[in-house]
C-alpha cells in the first residue's frame, strides 16, 4: 500500500510537470499519449514516438505490437493469424507487425494484469470489472479520440450517437479507456436463442410443426415412441435435448410461452419478477412431464458443449434450442431437415411476451473491444493501427468476414451481402469446415464496429449458421421487447452491492429450476422456495437495484 501511495505521488508529480512545461520541439504541441509528446518533422510529416499523427504508413520504423487478443474457440487460423485476409493488409499499409498473444476466453487475464507485465494491448478480452477496477493499468482515451482516433470518432459520431456510445465507453470515473468492437446492430444477435425441430422426425410420425406448448408436448411423446428413420439409433434417440453450455442452449428457453423473459422482465420501464410467479412455477410443472416421461436428455445439466455438439452430429436430437443448427453441425444433408419453431402458445396466454433474451433495440456493441496499456513504449501506434482498421465500413467488413468476394459482396455504401464460400476457397486458407469459416477469416467478436451485420444471400448461403435467424427473426419480431436495460456502468460500489446479492442469488434460482425440472414441485418445495428467494437470497432487494438502475437513479 505504501509503495502504490509513493507511486501515485510520483506520477502525479509527473503529469503536473507535464503540464506547466512547454513544448519546444518542432510542430510541437501537445499530443495525447502518457509517454513523451516529443513531436518531430519527417518528409514533410508530424512524428511524435516514432508514429505519425497522420497518413500511411504509421511508423517511421516498422515495429512489433505485443497484443492479447480473445480469439473464437472455433477459429481454425488460431495458430496462424498471419492468414487472415486483413492482417498482410494491415501490415503493408501501417508497417506494423501483430504478435497475437491468443486466448480464447478472459479467464488468464486477472493474474497477466497482477503480474505487471502487460502487452501494448487487449482485444475483447477484459471484462467490465476488469475494465474497472484496474483503470490504473490502462491508458485513457477520451482526450485522445480526435487526434489518434478519427476514424473511429467519426464513425461513432455518426451512427452511434442515439444509441449513447459515449455513456456506454465512459467509466464511473469519467474517462474512456477502450474502442468499441463487434456490430452496431446485429439482426442475429437480437434474440440469444431459438428453437430447432427435425422435421424430417416430423414426417415419419406424420405430425406438423407444433405451434403450442401441449403440441410440442405431443410431438415429443411421439418422437419417443415411434419410428423418425432408418438412420436413427432407438437407443440414443433424444426427442428434446439442451445443455447449459452453449448457454442459449439451456431449456430454460423454454420458459418463454409463460411470459418468462429472464429472471425479471422488463415492460414499459418497470422492472417485475418472475422467478417467483405462477406463470413460472406452470412452466416447471408442464416441463417437468417431459423429463418424467423420459422424453428429453436428463444429463443436460451436466453435459459439456462437446458432447452437444456430439450429439446434433449423431442426428438423434429432435429438438433443441442454440444460435443454429449450422453452428454445430457440417454436413450439408444433415442441415436440410431443420426448422425452426415459431413463437409456442400456451393455451389461455396467448397475449403474453414469449421471447427470451430478445430486444428490437438491442445493440451488440462490445465496450471492451481495444484497451491499450498504459506500460505499452508504443501508444499512438497501437491507437493508430487500430483506427486504421476502422478506416471505413469496407476496411471494418475485411477485418471481421475477411476477402471480399469470398465471405461477401458490397451492395451500396455501408451494404453488405453475406456469401458462402466453396470448399476451393476455404481449402485455399486452410479452413474445413463451413461452420468455423467465419469465426476463422476475421476477428470475429473482435473487429472494429461495424454499423450492420451483412445481409444473408438465403439462396447462396443456405444453411449457413444464421440462416434459420435470418428466416426466424420476422416470424417472432411483434413478441420481443421493445425496450432493453441501459448497459451503462454503474458506480463501483453499486456493482459489489448487485454481485454481493447474484454470488448467492443466481445459483439458488439455477439450482431449483434444475431440481424442478428433474423432480417435479409440491406446495411445500414451492412454499420455502419463494420464502428463501426473498428473505434469505434477497430477489426483491435485487429486482429494486435493476429498477433503480433503469431509472438512473446511479
Amino acid at each position: 500500500m505504501k509503495n502504490k501511495k509513493i507511486q501515485s505521488i510520483i506520477i502525479t508529480g509527473i503529469l503536473i510537470c507535464a503540464c506547466v512545461m512547454p513544448l519546444v520541439a518542432a510542430g510541437g504541441q501537445q499530443g495525447g499519449s502518457a509517454g513523451s509528446q516529443q513531436s518531430t518533422m519527417v518528409n514533410g510529416r508530424e512524428m511524435i514516438n516514432n508514429t505519425f499523427v497522420t497518413g500511411l504508413p504509421i511508423v517511421n520504423q516498422p515495429l512489433t505490437l505485443n497484443i492479447a487478443i480473445n480469439l473464437h474457440y472455433q477459429d481454425e487460423l488460431i495458430n496462424n493469424f498471419e492468414k487472415k485476409p486483413f492482417v498482410p493488409i494491415a501490415e503493408k499499409a501501417t508497417g506494423i507487425k501483430i504478435n497475437p498473444i491468443v486466448h480464447t476466453d478472459s479467464t488468464a487475464i486477472p493474474a497477466i494484469l497482477a503480474s505487471g507485465d502487460l502487452p501494448d494491448a487487449f482485444m475483447n478480452l477484459i471484462n467490465d470489472n476488469l475494465l474497472v477496477n484496474n483503470t490504473n493499468l490502462f491508458e485513457p482515451l477520451d482526450d485522445k479520440m480526435e487526434k489518434w482516433f478519427p476514424n473511429t470518432l467519426k464513425t461513432y459520431e455518426t451512427y452511434a450517437k442515439d444509441y449513447g456510445w459515449r455513456r456506454f465507453l465512459t467509466l464511473p470515473d469519467g474517462h474512456i479507456y477502450s474502442m468499441m468492437c463487434r456490430f452496431l446492430i446485429s439482426k442475429p444477435h437480437m434474440c440469444d436463442s431459438y428453437t430447432f425441430i427435425n422435421t424430417d422426425w416430423l414426417k415419419a410420425v406424420n405430425k406438423q410443426i407444433p405451434t403450442t406448448v401441449v403440441e410440442l408436448h405431443d410431438v415429443l411423446k411421439t418422437f419417443k415412441t415411434q419410428n423418425v428413420g432408418p438412420k436413427v439409433d432407438p437407443a440414443k434417440k433424444l426427442p428434446l435435448n439442451f445443455s447449459l453450455l452453449p448457454p442459449n442452449a439451456d431449456i430454460k428457453y423454454l420458459s418463454g410461452p409463460w411470459g418468462i423473459q429472464g429472471n425479471y422482465n422488463l415492460n414499459n420501464g418497470k422492472i417485475s419478477a418472475t422467478m417467483n410467479t405462477a406463470n413460472y412455477r406452470e412452466y416447471l410443472e408442464f416441463v417437468h412431464q417431459f423429463f418424467k416421461e423420459d422424453l428429453v436428455n436428463k444429463e443436460g445439466f451436466s453435459q459439456n458443449r462437446e458432447q452437444f455438439t456430439a450429439q446434433l452430429v449423431s442426428m438423434n436430437t429432435g429438438v433443441f434450442s442454440g444460435w443454429g443448427p449450422g453452428n454445430f453441425i457440417s454436413n450439408q444433408a444433415d442441415l436440410v431437415p431443420w426448422d425452426t419453431l415459431p413463437v409456442l402458445k400456451v393455451p389461455g396466454k396467448e397475449n403474453l411476451r414469449v421471447v427470451h433474451g430478445a430486444s428490437q433495440t438491442r445493440t451488440n456493441m462490445d465496450r471492451a473491444g481495444f484497451v491499450i496499456s498504459r506500460t505499452s513504449k508504443n501508444k499512438e501506434a497501437a491507437m493508430r493501427w487500430y483506427d486504421y482498421l476502422n478506416t471505413d465500413q469496407d476496411m471494418a467488413m475485411l477485418v471481421t468476414h475477411g476477402t471480399p468476394g469470398i465471405a461477401y459482396r458490397k451492395l451500396g455504401e455501408n451494404n453488405y451481402l453475406q456469401l458462402r464460400p466453396t470448399n476451393e476457397q476455404m481449402a485455399a486458407m486452410g479452413i474445413r469446415q463451413l461452420g468455423s469459416f467465419y469465426q476463422s477469416v476475421g476477428l470475429i467478436n473482435c473487429h472494429p464496429i461495424v454499423l450492420a451485420y451483412p445481409t444473408l444471400d438465403l439462396e447462396n448461403a443456405k444453411y449457413s449458421e444464421n440462416y434459420w435467424r435470418e428466416l426466424a427473426l420476422p416470424k417472432i419480431w411483434e413478441f420481443m421487447p421493445k425496450e432493453s436495460v441501459p448497459r451503462a456502468l454503474a458506480k463501483q460500489d453499486k456493482i459489489d452491492e448487485r454481485t454481493l446479492i447474484e454470488v448467492d442469488l443466481l445459483p439458488f434460482i439455477n439450482a431449483f429450476r434444475a431440481d424442478a425440472l428433474l423432480n417435479g414441485v409440491t406446495d411445500a418445495k414451492w412454499n420455502a422456495y419463494v420464502n428463501d428467494l426473498q428473505n434469505k437470497y434477497q430477489y426483491n432487494k435485487w429486482l429494486q437495484w435493476y429498477q433503480d438502475f433503469v431509472d438512473g437513479k446511479f
